[in-house]
């Protein structure tokens, strides 16, 4: 490339706005009697995060991808069980992302919600991985499921990742039968 270059005989700046019109990256600048073509090039990439569980893994490169579903199974009334999953930007741009609810614009939790995911968003810098982590906290005895998107910001084909959190809440229940119970030996109480 050294050998193609040539130093103008009044250097002069210049500046010139470039969008993502390809035809706008092809400039000519005239120095005296000789005119230059100069073209613009550049590497763009979309962003893109994969997403990691225990499991499997799921990326946000491909747009046909189904709803994944994190089940937390079992849990019992005021008990937490805590999944965590990994996400990952492959690439050479910063990733802006959010998660958000199917019913509302922007994901806002409270302490005493049935799931509770943190963080909501962020920013994921090339070849780094983040940790989100969601916490199931059933409040009575049912089937709980909630619908989200993991959306990655700043790109133009809308990349997203719908996944589903379900968990059963269920009442601890203690049985007793009067029949078969056996003390030990109880001591007075003693001051």
């Amino acid at each position: 490339v050294k050998d193609n270059m040539k130093i103008l005989k009044n250097l002069k700046i210049i500046i010139k706005e470039v969008s993502d019109n390809p035809s706008l990256g092809n400039i000519k600048i005239k120095d005296g009697g000789e005119i230059y073509d100069i073209i613009l090039m550049a590497d763009v990439s979309q962003p893109q995060i994969i997403m990691k569980t225990k499991i499997e893994k799921f990326s946000t490169g491909n747009n046909n991808v189904k709803i994944r579903e994190i089940n937390f199974s079992n849990v019992y009334i005021g008990r937490k069980k805590i999944i965590k999953f990994f996400i990952e930007n492959i690439m050479k741009v910063d990733a802006k992302w959010k998660i958000i609810d199917e019913r509302k614009a922007d994901v806002e939790f409270k302490e005493d919600d049935d799931f509770f995911i943190t963080p909501v968003n962020g920013i994921l810098h090339p070849n780094k991985r983040g940790l989100i982590t969601c916490i199931f906290s059933p409040s009575r005895e049912k089937q709980y499921s909630s619908s989200f998107k993991f959306q990655i910001l700043e790109s133009s084909n809308n990349v997203e990742i719908p996944f589903e959190l379900k968990g059963y809440g269920k009442e601890l229940v203690i049985k007793i039968d009067p029949e078969s119970i056996t003390m030990n030996p109880v001591l007075p109480y003693y001051k």
